[in-house]
């Protein structure tokens, strides 16, 4: 199998303190960072099993890193949040989207797990995004688009009827709805969506059980592949070609799909090494338009469907 050598893009600085949180990429291409100030309290254990804890008991502070190329540099720092934070998008000229993947079903009111805040860490605003959000993406046209994960899909903390039962919605600023998923004669509904990739305005999808590569244009459904291979958790896009990470059998191996037949095909694998000739294992990875970053510790590698293309040819 070809191996690529790659070099780390970005890094983050050894004496930056605390854990990594979320990791995304932002529409401006650059990967983000989140890093947690205090000490992680997002597990709690009931009955000798360990559950999502969606608050902790006392106010979080975070760091949002931009992956610039060398060192990823400090953006803002955010203070007192109430809530563990799993995902990140730059939003807006200046702002950011912090959201909790977790989100508590109350009659009274939903726990807001989408968290607005401007560029100097002020809080803006709350939105409820629902439970079980597997990533987002804000797109140019400022719209917000999560995916589900199956407890998202089909309910759990207190959702009878989730907000993420489509699999994908696109919200407004304002937490009101703008789009939601309805497969087109043919595919089946999303029971869980294990990967995302914006393209400029477009939304594609990747999802279980049947795992189809689906491309959202304005709205609507305008193209759909049947991609052979299963369990994927991350995809890159250009063209005719899909890039895609990993498989239920093996993380590290990277997918070259050729989306210009009728029917989607497989022409490469590759395997990543670093400059050590070490297998490059990335714990999070990220996706947008045609590039995927990969961080692995505090290392971001970055991947795109044309350095795959040209390897392998």
């Amino acid at each position: 199998m070809p191996e690529l050598l790659l070099h780390p893009y970005s890094a983050l600085n050894e004496t930056e303190p605390g854990a990594i949180v979320a990791f995304g990429v932002g529409v401006d291409g650059l990967p983000y960072i989140v890093t947690a100030l205090e000490l992680l309290d997002d597990r709690v254990n009931q009955g000798g099993a360990s559950f999502p804890k969606i608050r902790p008991d006392l106010p979080q502070g975070y760091r949002i890193h931009q992956g610039t190329p060398g060192t990823a540099t400090l953006v803002t720092t955010i203070a007192q949040e109430a809530f563990n934070i799993d995902l990140v998008q730059p939003i807006g000229r200046d702002g950011i989207l912090l959201i909790s993947s977790r989100c508590q079903y109350r009659q009274d009111g939903a726990d807001e797990n989408g968290r607005l805040y401007h560029g100097d860490g002020g809080f803006l605003h709350g939105i409820t995004l629902g439970d079980g959000i597997q990533d987002a993406a804000i797109t140019p046209d400022g719209l917000i688009w999560t995916s589900y994960f199956d407890e998202g899909v089909f309910g759990n903390f207190g959702w009878s009827k989730p907000l993420g039962n489509s699999g994908l919605v696109a919200w407004r600023t304002d937490g009101t709805v703008a789009y939601t998923y309805a497969p087109p004669a043919g595919l089946d509904r999303i029971c869980d969506c294990y990967a995302m990739n914006a393209c400029g305005n477009d939304i594609w999808i990747y999802y279980y059980t049947e795992f189809p590569l689906v491309r959202i244009h304005h709205g609507a459904i305008a193209a759909h592949w049947q991609i052979p291979l299963r369990g994927a958790d991350a995809f890159a896009i250009s063209g005719n070609h899909a890039l895609f990470r990993g498989g239920y059998d093996n993380r590290d191996i990277y997918h070259l799909i050729d989306l210009a037949q009728p029917a989607a095909r497989e022409t490469s694998r590759i395997q990543l090494r670093d400059r050590h000739g070490e297998t490059i294992h990335a714990e999070r990875v990220a996706a947008r338009g045609g590039t995927l970053f990969l961080l692995r510790n505090r290392e971001i590698f970055k991947l795109t469907v044309e350095d795959a293309r040209r390897f392998t040819h």
